[in-house]
């Protein structure tokens, strides 16, 4: 499977449970061509992020000020 997108876009697999809403992004891996970088969602909200020099983030303020960098 190959998920293409333009270089400042960002592609993803989209898991759901609904039709609407938030229900119908409950997981997403979706990888950001402008920032390259690599998100995992569970229950609609970003988990895990891996950066472009390899960087894990986690926790609650992923890419903000207060993940777990690890």
């Amino acid at each position: 499977m190959t998920i293409r997108s333009g270089t400042s876009s960002a592609g993803g697999i989209y898991f759901s449970d609904g039709t609407s809403g938030g229900d119908e992004y409950r997981g997403v891996v979706s990888y950001n061509h402008a920032n390259n970088y690599m998100r995992f969602y569970t229950d609609g909200t970003e988990k895990l992020r891996i950066t472009s020099t390899g960087v894990i983030e986690t926790g609650t303020a992923v890419g903000g000020s207060g993940y777990d960098s690890n």
